[in-house]
């Protein structure tokens, strides 16, 4: 199998929610911090694709090296449930399923 995992940078300039460049409003944060220029920490998000290969190791991709992928978000959900999500998933640190119920054994960190 082929993996890709795409991290969606996650430090925000804190005013624009776009850029000509669609991506200088935005940036990764280094060794767990965001610069000063992209002070605001927003949640992380992450695509991660499989693909089945008849390849052996060294197997790369037809764009080119591992940082040759390219991933886009759009955020189509209903705010009333996303908001919703956000609160008693992400929030409060459980791992929840697609329907929004909480995984079996997920428990939120302690405080």
């Amino acid at each position: 199998m082929l993996r890709l995992r795409v991290d969606f940078p996650n430090c925000w300039d804190g005013v624009n929610l776009d850029s000509t460049d669609h991506k200088s409003h935005m940036s990764c944060p280094v060794n767990g911090r965001c610069d000063a220029a992209h002070p605001v920490l927003v949640h992380r998000i992450h695509a991660l694709a499989r693909f089945p290969t008849k390849g052996g190791p060294g197997i790369t991709l037809s764009s080119g090296g591992q940082n040759s992928a390219h991933a886009d978000f759009f955020n189509a959900w209903d705010q009333t449930t996303f908001a919703s999500r956000v609160a008693t998933c992400i929030n409060a640190g459980i791992t929840c399923q697609t329907d929004g119920t909480s995984v079996p054994g997920s428990v939120a960190p302690p405080t």
